[in-house]
């Protein structure tokens, strides 16, 4: 676990910059992710929480949801377990003048150091694929989020549209795929595929381990479609986007197949009962 978790701080470190940066490109990854922090800014919105409530931001990256969050009157701890990030937030809270309002600071999703009940509202946006137990993780953010708070995570889901279309990457052809690299194994060929484990959740599987950890859904959405790529070649980014949005516009009109098969699986949830009276989650995954 320890390996898998210097794995993804390496990882982080490297494209620190490259996470500061995606909000201003314009290819279909860089715009899922714009669409992901602008539904953060809005479901937060929508509680309605008086101004200098706390929150917390689990992995916080280069500070952006964090910064605008500040900037709406709430007081935020960031919290990431890479260096390079939390220095990036510290600088974007300068620029913006919201310093006095963010506390930055390494910390492990896995084992938060705060008392029980210390925020209004807790944030994991594109932590969990990089979790090694999720269980854990999530009975963590119950357990300091305030009774009738919230928590607002996400998921990779492991059926999502642009993965299953691909022999290369689909879900459905695992098995066979597996099969042939241990018939070629003795011939020489190697998997490129080695570094950072990536952990995909289908929608029933993240909702059972959400409920567990004593949290109760309130709302939920599929968000991005793409990058489409067929044996690891990706459509043109202009016709990558049209794909995107159309599919997007289908799954928040709840076209069947569509609305389960977004790329990320986002859930806001509500602290009803403290995680001790939940039933204690399982320990597999």
């Amino acid at each position: 676990m320890e390996l898998e978790q210097n794995l993804v701080n390496e990882h982080f470190a490297e494209a620190a910059l490259y996470w500061r940066d995606i909000y201003q490109q314009q290819d279909v990854y860089s715009r899922i992710h714009q669409q992901r922090n602008a539904l953060v800014l809005v479901l937060v919105e929508q509680l309605r929480l008086p101004a200098g409530s706390r929150m917390l931001d689990v992995g916080c990256g280069s500070g952006l949801t964090t910064v605008a969050l500040a900037q709406r009157g709430y007081r935020l701890d960031a919290l990431d377990s890479v260096p390079a990030m939390l220095e990036l937030t510290r600088q974007m809270a300068q620029q913006a003048e919201v310093s006095d309002q963010v506390s930055a600071g390494l910390g492990d999703a896995h084992q938060l150091s705060y008392p029980d009940e210390s925020f209004h509202v807790v944030i994991a946006m594109g932590v969990t694929p990089f979790l090694h137990s999720l269980p854990v993780a999530m009975r963590e953010m119950a357990r300091v989020v305030k009774t009738n708070g919230y928590v607002l995570v996400n998921a990779d889901n492991c059926w999502r549209l642009n993965y299953t279309l691909d022999p290369r990457l689909s879900p459905l052809l695992a098995a066979p795929r597996r099969g042939l690299k241990m018939l070629l194994r003795p011939l020489g060929y190697r998997s490129r595929s080695a570094g950072v484990l990536i952990h995909k959740y289908s929608r029933r599987k993240f909702d059972s381990i959400i409920a567990q950890s004593g949290l109760h859904i309130r709302h939920s959405s599929m968000l991005g479609f793409g990058p489409f790529t067929f044996f690891g070649k990706e459509l043109p980014n202009r016709i990558g986007l049209k794909l995107h949005c159309f599919l997007q516009e289908c799954a928040d009109r709840n076209v069947p197949i569509v609305r389960s098969t977004g790329s990320q699986y986002i859930v806001l949830a509500q602290k009803l009962i403290p995680p001790s009276f939940a039933q204690a989650p399982r320990p597999s995954l």
